[in-house]
């Protein structure tokens, strides 16, 4: 006889859940479960589950057994989480119970998600495992009719929470595994993405930008992702000797630099279809990127970085929108734009690019009573102008903006009175060769 007959004759006869443990306990000769045999038990009480839904005397069972410490709670959450992959469990009452089983569990024990939900000693490969199956217990609960008697969505997404929050230092992954992570993530993000609690989606933006992080961190992998692009855009050599592209310090204007034109965007959507990130994690890589590069310049060099974050990007990303808008799927780029801006007013880095262009100002652009310039004021205002935020939400990330234009450039355009295109022609033909050592 096996522990999982056991169980079930136990459960048909109407047993305690006292004495269905000391039952098991004599069967196995045992008074402490360890290992394999925790796994074993709490499969014997799960597998009833599809042929009684959700039913009490199971549910108490388990509780015992977790309260006896028979059935480690680490077991029965990555068993549980499992076994919620068959069709066979595809019911909200019981998915439902379970996952409170796991929840009332870990907030009555007082430890922390790691040492509770997830073992200590789990390595990271299972760890994941065990958050894949978290995930797509989610999706399942969506997926699943609503009930007035059951909260199945909102106990399967702090059960995912309580998995996720536990995952350590992302860069022991493999890429191989973080793209996988990635998938389950953004698809996640993707099929649920307006029934997702802010929290939860919230989370999830984070744990894909961290694990996008780790792959951009990997050589190899940045490799890869240029290949792709190239295959994408039909582009030639991009890595190679005869490459044209420096899309990390945009030196120089050429094909791929600060002064193309749609090439940029060609190679931005090929990036954005390639990663599968959503919009906001898209965004609000790119923005953090571009603000680390000039962060780290702190000579002249960070005002060749300024006249591209605040003059070039946000054209580039206009016509960037258009090119994927232009697909047919409705994406809210506002809200996206929003969100990375709001993001990148919590960076240092942020305040460190300040402070490097403070010691360029002109000294006539400053009085003791001007505003302090703003990187962050004057990004946010260009991309209000090129319509990549409205008026409103531009206001609410930053208090300061006027109506007045956000660049030197465009104040010496209205002043002369002309257009851009005379204005620029008549300083490039009295232009000094010694203004362009900058370059």
């Amino acid at each position: 006889m096996s522990l999982q007959t056991l169980t079930r004759n136990c459960f048909q006869s109407g047993l305690p859940p006292r004495k269905w443990l000391n039952a098991c306990k004599l069967f196995l000769k045992n008074n402490e479960l360890m290992g394999e045999n925790q796994v074993t038990l709490s499969n014997s009480v799960l597998c009833l589950y599809p042929s009684y839904p959700g039913d009490p005397d199971l549910t108490e069972y388990l509780k015992q057994a977790i309260q006896d410490q028979m059935i480690d709670l680490p077991v029965f959450v990555s068993t549980f989480l499992k076994a919620a992959r068959s069709p066979d469990f595809r019911n909200a009452a019981t998915l439902d119970t379970l996952c409170r089983v796991a929840l009332d569990a870990h907030y009555l024990n007082g430890i922390p998600p790691l040492g509770s939900v997830i073992d200590f000693n789990v390595s990271i490969n299972d760890h994941l495992d065990i958050l894949t199956d978290a995930l797509n217990l989610v999706a399942i609960a969506h997926s699943l009719p609503l009930t007035h008697f059951h909260q199945l969505t909102r106990s399967a997404e702090e059960l995912a929470t309580l998995v996720l929050v536990c995952v350590g230092d992302v860069k022991q992954l493999t890429a191989s595994t973080a793209r996988s992570q990635v998938m389950n993530a953004h698809d996640l993000v993707i099929h649920c993405a307006d029934a997702l609690t802010n929290e939860f989606k919230t989370l999830l933006d984070q744990w894909i930008f961290n694990l996008h992080g780790m792959l951009n961190d990997n050589e190899k992998a940045m490799e890869e992702l240029m290949h792709s692009a190239q295959a994408a855009t039909g582009k030639g050599d991009m890595l190679g000797q005869s490459s044209e592209m420096d899309i990390v310090r945009l030196r120089g204007l050429d094909r791929f630099g600060a002064g193309s034109g749609m090439d940029p965007v060609a190679l931005l959507a090929a990036m954005y279809r390639w990663t599968s990130w959503s919009p906001t994690v898209f965004y609000r890589q790119l923005l953090h990127a571009c603000i680390s590069c000039m962060a780290e310049e702190s000579g002249k060099s960070i005002l060749v970085w300024k006249a591209f974050f605040v003059g070039r990007l946000p054209v580039i990303l206009t016509s960037f929108e258009k090119e994927v808008s232009a697909e047919g799927v409705a994406i809210d780029w506002k809200s996206a734009m929003h969100a990375a801006a709001v993001y990148l007013k919590q960076l240092a880095s942020v305040t460190s690019c300040d402070v490097h262009l403070a010691g360029h100002d002109l000294p006539n652009d400053s009085s003791p009573t001007a505003i302090p310039s703003s990187i962050l004021r004057d990004f946010v205002q260009e991309a209000a102008v090129n319509g990549l935020l409205d008026k409103s939400t531009a206001l609410s990330i930053d208090h300061h903006l006027t109506n007045e234009p956000s660049t030197p450039l465009r104040v010496e355009v209205r002043d002369s009175g002309g257009d851009v295109e005379a204005y620029m022609t008549a300083k490039l033909e009295n232009i000094d060769l010694a203004d362009l050592e900058l370059w």
